[in-house]
């Protein structure tokens, strides 16, 4: 029954995928996420995003951030962290401008395991200073993801372990339209050790009349420094 449950929810996320898209260009995303773990609670995390409104052609946006990581237990992370993006129209005129989105925000996570299946949730508000042609608007928003992991060839996800990943986000704005976006995505995983892991798929990014498909490829890296830090604090004791 759980498994059923579980390819249930994978395909719905696909299944969304075959609607119609607004824009006739499959685009791409390409992600880097770095976190580093400095004592048994801290970590910070980096964030480095480019995306295409074409497959690796015509520019769309770079993202960047940093963010601090507090463990509260083996479930319950907070964050509070900082974002940069410079993002470009599909449409290039000749005069047209960049819109530079400086933000700060903060998020809980919430990790749960039914059986094999590895459940993240995700909780987190924004708050964003949108910069055009010398304009600045500032804008907050609210934003819910559900990320599931499920695992075929080890009943955990272990290295040398290939699983299936979905998520669903939505968007929701705290001004104006109070529906932002949606988020859907669905496609594979590989662990290849404890620290670094590949996830490739393909997402429907749902607006308000407007549907844009990508092909989004991750790469996530987890490096330890807790003893370069303690031996750090040592030696200044």
């Amino acid at each position: 029954m759980k498994k059923t449950i579980v390819i249930a929810l994978i395909l719905w996320a696909n299944i969304n995928f075959a609607q119609e898209t607004g824009e006739d260009k499959l685009g791409s995303w390409f992600l880097l996420s770095v976190k580093n773990q400095v004592t048994d609670n801290f970590s910070v995390s980096t964030i480095i995003q480019k995306r295409f409104h074409e497959f690796l052609d015509n520019g769309q946006s770079v993202f960047v951030s940093l963010a601090l990581n507090y463990k509260l237990n083996d479930k319950v992370t907070l964050t509070e962290g900082f974002g940069y993006l410079e993002n470009q129209p599909f449409l290039k005129p000749i005069d047209f401008e960049t819109t530079f989105d400086r933000r700060i925000f903060e998020q809980l996570t919430y990790n749960d395991k039914i059986d094999r299946l590895q459940i993240n949730q995700r909780f987190r508000t924004e708050h964003r200073w949108l910069t055009k042609r010398e304009n600045t608007d500032f804008e907050s928003r609210f934003r819910y993801q559900l990320w599931l992991r499920y695992p075929l060839n080890h009943k955990s996800i272990t290295p040398n372990t290939i699983y299936l990943s979905s998520f669903d986000e939505i968007i929701f704005n705290f001004q104006g339209d109070v529906f932002s976006q949606n988020r859907i995505f669905g496609g594979m995983g590989y662990q290849l050790d404890k620290n670094i892991r590949f996830e490739g798929g393909y997402m429907k990014n749902q607006f308000r009349g407007r549907n844009f498909d990508r092909i989004w490829l991750m790469l996530f890296i987890n490096t330890d420094l807790r003893k370069i830090f303690k031996k750090n604090t040592n030696s200044h004791s």
